[in-house]
């Protein structure tokens, strides 16, 4: 699927290093069921086999659920984690007394055209319906869509959303900036 003609999350956690240098970066989660090795911080889809430590993580919105069934050791923002915890952006883990880790939110606006069960449909803000030819904002939270067309001229091109700040449909803030939403998650 292309993901700028289908809505998906524009949200994604990334687990930063305290020492991104020396381990190598963000390490970007998927949108999907993932499983960390706590040695390696590798990252992958398949499920572990039984013998194989992880830590398995799920988004959730805006937050990030850790399972960890095979108790790795694992502090939360300095507290002994249970075996399930649902993560914020900016909390901290420390996986076995090596890695500390942040979360944080990674923004990347989705525009493009409508997705097809939108075409027909009337914009929230202008009330003109999407056709297949329009460019737009896809809110990545719950998925709905407004007009976003290219051109200086507002008389010209519907960019409706520029005209609010939050979604009509959920309140999520529009962000048409890409970047880490998380700022400063190892200042002091």
């Amino acid at each position: 699927m292309n993901p700028q003609t289908e809505s998906q999350p524009s949200l994604s956690f990334h687990l930063i290093p305290a020492q991104a240098g020396k381990e190598g970066g963000a390490i970007s989660l998927p949108k999907s069921p993932s499983y960390l090795d706590p040695e390696t911080l590798e990252i992958g889809t398949e499920k572990p086999a039984p013998s194989q430590r992880r830590l398995t993580f799920e988004p959730h919105g805006r937050n990030l659920l850790v399972l960890n069934p095979d108790r790795v050791p694992l502090r939360v923002n300095d507290l002994n984690a249970p075996r399930v915890h649902l993560l914020e952006e900016g909390d901290h883990l420390l996986i076995g007394n090596q890695h500390l880790l942040a979360t944080a939110l990674y923004n990347c606006p989705e525009i493009g055209p409508p997705p097809s069960a939108n075409i027909g449909r009337a914009c929230p803000v202008c009330r003109n319906t999407f056709t297949s030819e329009d460019r737009v904002y896809h809110c990545g939270s719950c998925g709905g869509v407004l007009h976003l067309e290219e051109g200086d001229n507002p008389d010209e091109s519907l960019q409706c959303a520029l005209s609010v700040t939050h979604c009509l449909t959920c309140n999520h803030p529009i962000n048409l900036e890409e970047g880490y939403i998380t700022q400063g998650i190892f200042e002091q």
